[in-house]
């Protein structure tokens, strides 16, 4: 099997803490307030269309800036890492994560996707993975896997901290992987158990700490949406101002008719730093061009193991086949059809 690649997300892939009331507005509180049967179509079409401009300024500002959320080394290194999938040279890329909340590996996923496909990443849309339930959603990776999976159930918990595994990762791709046939990404040695059983090919990078600030996101936030939807009375309004004013979300938030776009996006930062207090006042400055380089460099590094095979030709597939002598035991690679013949056997024998 051609080689898989993980990622872990929390201060590896990307540093997402200040998109969470974002997600938990447009992924959960409002698509609950809109399952009233009485609320109007055009109230869910409004609203759907702000929730992917909100997602597509993201994107565009994280392309701007080259990386901010995202760790802007892994913005270089995945178009190569998506066209050796798209070859198969690379099995999967799949995110493993101790996140708890799902929606925030779904949604940063998918603002990645709409990242690459500009340039200078050049990623078509056609080597990403088309979401079957929502068409309006690609993502990049496959799947997406967060700490409380019911795939991880046999991997060990402590608290907050769940371990990972090539058992628990097993689980979670349907399928059984070699541990020569993986590499993770990790900002941290506490997966203990990972680390012993991938060796060296458990890839453990500077952790990422770099905040998209409150006050990017509340401008992007704001606009998305047209300005009316802010003031009272509207019905588009009520249902989002009650959504961002949930008692666990944003509560405080209130515009007022004679605000103009500036003072809106003034009283939403107000809020929206409470519930974000990392993402104000001081900020560290993105990476500079040579940093994300080396960086660059330190990561085709740990993983030059999976990206530098090539694809066996038939000559070779051949080859492997006469290397086998009769009683002997396989050295070569196990060709597709002994796989699919004891896979199907395993099934038959699993009913």
């Amino acid at each position: 099997m051609a080689p898989t690649i993980g990622f872990d997300f929390d201060k590896c892939l990307a540093e997402a803490y200040t998109i969470v009331p974002f997600v938990l507005l447009f992924e959960i509180l409002l698509p609950n307030a809109l399952k009233i049967p009485e609320t109007p179509k055009l109230a869910k079409l409004i609203l759907e269309k702000s929730r992917l401009t909100f997602y597509k300024r993201l994107a565009a500002y994280e392309v701007q800036t080259k990386g901010t959320m995202f760790r802007p080394s892994f913005l270089r290194l995945l178009p190569k890492l998506i066209k050796l999938r798209q070859q198969g040279l690379l099995h999967k890329l799949f995110i493993y994560s101790n996140n708890t909340i799902s929606e925030i590996l779904n949604v940063a996923d998918h603002i990645l996707s709409l990242i690459l496909q500009e340039p200078p990443y050049g990623v078509k849309k056609d080597e990403l993975i088309m979401e079957e339930s929502d068409p309006n959603r690609i993502h990049t990776f496959a799947p997406r896997i967060h700490r409380d999976n019911i795939c991880r159930n046999s991997e060990i918990m402590e608290g907050a901290f769940r371990e990972k595994s090539l058992e628990g990762i097993q689980a979670c791709l349907g399928e059984s992987i070699l541990e020569s046939e993986l590499w993770f990404f990790d900002d941290t040695r506490d997966h203990h158990k990972l680390m012993n059983q991938i060796g060296n090919q458990y890839v453990v990078v500077e952790p990422y700490t770099i905040q998209l600030s409150n006050k990017v996101l509340a401008e992007l936030f704001v606009g998305s949406f047209d300005i009316n939807v802010f003031y009272p009375g509207s019905q588009i309004g009520t249902i989002l101002l009650d959504c961002i004013n949930h008692p666990s979300l944003m509560p405080g938030f209130r515009p007022k008719r004679s605000d103009d776009q500036g003072k809106i996006i003034e009283r939403f930062i107000d809020v929206l730093k409470k519930f974000s207090p990392a993402g104000s006042g001081y900020l560290k400055k993105p990476w500079k061009a040579d940093y994300t380089t080396n960086d660059v460099k330190y990561l085709e590094n740990g993983i030059a193991g999976a990206i530098n095979q090539k694809k066996q030709t038939f000559e070779e597939i051949i080859q492997t086949y006469k290397s086998v002598k009769s009683g002997g035991v396989h050295r070569g690679r196990i060709p597709e059809s002994s796989r699919l013949k004891r896979t199907r056997k395993l099934r038959k024998d699993r009913k």
